[in-house]
């Protein structure tokens, strides 16, 4: 996102983990308008995909994105690491179509389910 929102969607991202139960750690780069979020402790009960979904709208609102590129196992389905609004999907999953007819590598592993 555009460095300049990033430090109003870290409190909103903050106040949210807060309030779901979890903790953060969070490393910016502000000058970049990239920030990882670590969560140690992530809570099982679906307050987790609240979150995340939560997370996603906050960042979309400022022109945003949000990947997700480590889910525990046991949240993996309710947790899109991706994310449903991707541009060019219809594309990407031409390309997948293409270049693997039968679905066999990393099925379901990349955006919208390729």
């Amino acid at each position: 996102m555009l460095p300049s929102r990033l430090a109003d969607l870290l409190r909103r991202i903050e106040d949210e983990t807060t309030r779901h139960g979890m903790q953060a750690a969070v490393l910016a780069h502000v000058g970049s308008g990239v920030a990882t979020i670590r969560c140690a402790e992530i809570a099982a009960n679906g307050a987790a995909s609240a979150w995340a979904d939560e997370l996603r709208a906050a960042a979309r609102r400022v022109d945003g994105w949000v990947v997700f590129d480590r889910v525990p196992t046991e949240l993996k389905h309710g947790i899109d690491p991706w994310g449903a609004e991707t541009h060019g999907l219809a594309l990407m999953r031409g390309i997948k179509g293409t270049l693997d007819p039968h679905g066999r590598l990393s099925p379901g592993r990349f955006i919208g389910g390729i």
